[in-house]
């Protein structure tokens, strides 16, 4: 069990830290949301939580699995970067929830990353 913490520490780079950070900025994010709509919810922001640590166990687990396999580590750090982009959106909405003007690129830039997921389900 050292071996594998040592090694998620070590291994640990740009886009896991980058990562960790928009997960941070979402969580307060949305509690302020729910701050301003007076809709501050404990069990909702526990969910929110567990399905972070949820997000940072599987990357975790496709860097395991890609360091067995390939000895690479950019599927991980595609897996990671596809993670920010999804905690990016979800930023962007609570700043508009906020009533925060979004810059016309951002908003065109999230409705094509948008349509593109939605193609894809």
């Amino acid at each position: 069990m050292d071996y594998v913490i040592s090694f998620l520490l070590e291994d640990v780079d740009l886009a896991i830290a980058i990562l960790l950070a928009m997960m941070v900025i979402d969580f307060v994010t949305g509690i302020l949301v729910g701050l301003m709509d007076k809709n501050l919810n404990g069990t909702t922001g526990f969910k929110g939580l567990l399905k972070k640590v949820y997000v940072l166990l599987l990357i975790s687990a496709v860097y395991l699995m890609e360091k067995l396999v390939f000895s690479t580590g950019y599927i991980g750090d595609g897996v990671t970067i596809a993670y920010s982009i999804i905690e990016f959106i979800s930023i962007t909405e609570n700043g508009e929830k906020l009533g925060v003007p979004i810059p016309r690129q951002i908003r065109e830039v999230i409705k094509v990353l948008n349509s593109d997921t939605s193609t894809r389900k």
